[in-house]
């Protein structure tokens, strides 16, 4: 089961290139508000596929489906579940 720490660390180890400080990360907040740019979204994204082993449908690759850490977190358990 993935939590908001293990998004959060894979988050830290992206390399992303917004200057986000991910340790006071509110995981209930979108991430967009709190410093994370589109691109970087979207490396967070290739990122968490990569790191769990998952693959994102392209109809749900938007930054609304994945807004805040929690909903990351349901969206990679759930796809976790379905592989």
């Amino acid at each position: 089961m993935v939590t908001a720490k293990d998004i959060i660390e894979v988050a830290k180890n992206a390399k992303l290139d917004s200057d986000v400080d991910f340790d006071n990360f509110d995981v209930d907040k979108k991430i967009m508000e709190q410093g994370v740019d589109s691109l970087d979204f979207t490396k967070l994204l290739f990122e968490i596929e990569d790191t769990f082993e998952i693959e994102v449908p392209d109809e749900d690759y938007n930054a609304k489906t994945w807004d805040t850490i929690n909903k990351i977190v349901e969206k990679v358990n759930a796809l976790k579940v379905g592989n």
